[in-house]
């Protein structure tokens, strides 16, 4: 894998991660932080995600903002996915009314004291919804949910265009776009999928990841050849900007399930209008259309645990109603997208599971089968649950 300076990746069961060679020096943060906002100030390690690590920049509580985070990035596709991100939350800033955080300063250039990219942003209020949904009310969590409806018809109304690619796949020589049809897009991710495959065909020493390469290569090919199949009256689209990690992580909330901010903005993708009209990743789940009692578990930790599961399911299952109904009156376009492309999102989520195990395979090849045999598609979604 190709590595730069702070950062290697390794090896992990289903592909490759990032780590870091070494930590950021917190001082050279404070020292950053304090020019940045010409005032002194202390900084404290806040959390860390996959690609970064964040920073809690606290200055004197009198002024207007005093509290700041700066997000210090490991180099998995130098100067172009800072610029991304911080080009993403202006935009969003300028055409849509969403709150998101608002960048203060930035340098997308690890040829400075810190030796890494990094953004200083304010600190929004609120704390994660996973922190509170338990606690909140069913009124709350439908007002919540009409509130993440109205945001996500407002952002599907409006036009972008942006890319991001992990891993060694900056160094594919692929197109990243833009794209004017649905089946450039889906081919172009097909072959980060056939690369991948071949180069661990090629390098591996390990006859189980090669076994594993050779499985996924051969329905990778059916499926670059399925895109003619499943897009045959494909045509020039517009593409849309869609947040795809709208967990309870990234919706920030406050005591009460109030929704104060949407974080989290860093790989966010352009992608064709089918794709973002689906549900945000918090009210994904099981279909569950009976709520669960209490007294019907057993009384130990298992069955409170799987307990909360259903309740939560059923909860997902309610409150994607609530979504439906809201973008109805809010972005009708987005609820005929929604209806009418459940083909095209079963496409990209065979694209998506191709290489996760053997069952997924599969039943990825059930439907493939059912695609070019011209019969009726049992949704794939479905399959895989």
């Amino acid at each position: 894998m190709a590595s730069r300076s702070g950062l290697r990746w390794e090896k992990v069961l289903f592909g490759v991660e990032p780590r870091w060679t070494h930590e950021p020096d917190i001082e050279a943060v404070q020292r950053i932080a304090s020019k940045a906002l010409a005032r002194a100030c202390s900084v404290s390690f806040f959390c860390q995600g996959a690609f970064n690590k964040l920073y809690h920049v606290q200055c004197e509580q009198n002024a207007r903002q005093s509290s700041y985070l700066m997000r210090v990035s490991l180099p998995v596709d130098p100067k172009f996915k800072t610029l991304s991100e911080v080009a993403t939350l202006v935009w969003i800033q300028q055409h849509t009314s969403l709150p998101v955080p608002k960048i203060v300063a930035y340098d997308c250039s690890h040829a400075n004291t810190l030796g890494f990219e990094w953004i200083l942003m304010e600190k929004m209020p609120g704390r994660p919804l996973a922190d509170v949904w338990r606690s909140m009310t069913w009124a709350r969590k439908e007002k919540l949910v009409a509130k993440v409806a109205h945001y996500s018809a407002e952002l599907f109304s409006k036009l972008f265009r942006c890319n991001s690619f992990g891993g060694d796949h900056f160094t594919y020589d692929v197109s990243r776009g833009p794209f004017n049809l649905s089946a450039e897009w889906l081919r172009a991710r097909l072959q980060f999928n056939q690369l991948d495959c071949e180069k661990t065909i090629r390098e591996s020493n390990d006859e189980d990841d090669i076994e594993e390469a050779e499985k996924t290569l051969a329905v990778v090919k059916r499926l670059i050849k399925a895109v003619g199949l499943m897009f045959v009256d494909d045509s020039k689209v517009s593409t849309v900007l869609l947040h795809d990690d709208l967990s309870q992580h990234n919706i920030l909330v406050d005591d009460d399930g109030e929704l104060q901010g949407i974080i989290d903005w860093e790989c966010t993708s352009a992608v064709p209008p089918w794709k973002a009209a689906q549900f945000p990743q918090f009210l994904e789940g099981s279909r569950r259309e009976r709520k669960p009692m209490r007294e019907a578990y057993s009384a130990n930790e298992r069955g409170e645990n799987l307990f909360q599961i259903h309740l939560l399911e059923y909860e997902q299952t309610k409150l994607r109603g609530v979504l439906i109904r809201t973008m109805k009156q809010a972005n009708p376009d987005w609820v005929r997208m929604f209806r009418r492309s459940r083909k095209q999102i079963d496409f990209d989520i065979a694209i998506q599971n191709c290489d996760l195990h053997n069952l997924a395979r599969k039943r990825i090849n059930e439907w493939l089968d059912e695609l070019e045999r011209g019969k009726e598609l049992t949704s794939l979604v479905t399959r895989l649950q």
